[in-house]
């Protein structure tokens, strides 16, 4: 849910990583470590608290989910706070 408790927009960060995360078939646990980040940020995004991340951070969960191509670089749009560039 995000921040005001509305269930988080389709291309917010939140769902998109919840969902890539889960079509990945990845706990929390298991994308934080594969993307060598902190099990808090993964939920913290999925829960909506965190709505950008930085493009370090970014780019290892774009690796981490096996994002490529142009995908990525609208994953790294989304994840950066920017619009989503369909």
């Amino acid at each position: 849910m995000a921040e005001d408790g509305a269930m988080p927009s389709p291309d917010s960060l939140a769902a998109m990583i919840r969902g890539r995360r889960a079509s990945a078939r990845l706990t929390q646990e298991e994308l934080a470590e594969k993307a060598g980040i902190s099990v808090r940020t993964i939920s913290d995004i999925e829960r909506g608290l965190r709505r950008s991340v930085y493009r370090d951070t970014a780019e290892r969960l774009a690796e981490a989910l096996e994002v490529g191509g142009a995908e990525k670089d609208n994953f790294i749009l989304v994840a950066r706070g920017r619009e989503n560039a369909h």
